[in-house]
């Protein structure tokens, strides 16, 4: 039972310590800072940007939350 329980802790821990890779290697990529002012508000809006070069054309992501 305790085997079983460490097999299960390891895993765990390896799957969170790949999302956390994940993670940290998307944000010091090729990212680009984008700000403008929101129309509704005046307010300054940020949006990250991920910058793709694929086949000689350059490809953005960018956040889903920033419309």
């Amino acid at each position: 039972m305790r085997l079983i329980a460490k097999l299960v802790g390891s895993v765990f821990a390896l799957l969170l310590f790949v999302v956390l890779l994940q993670g940290v290697a998307s944000e010091t990529g090729e990212v680009v800072v984008l700000t403008s002012v929101d129309q509704a508000t005046s307010a300054p809006t940020t949006t990250g940007l991920w910058v793709v070069d694929h086949d000689g054309a350059m490809w953005l992501r960018g956040d889903a939350a920033s419309g």
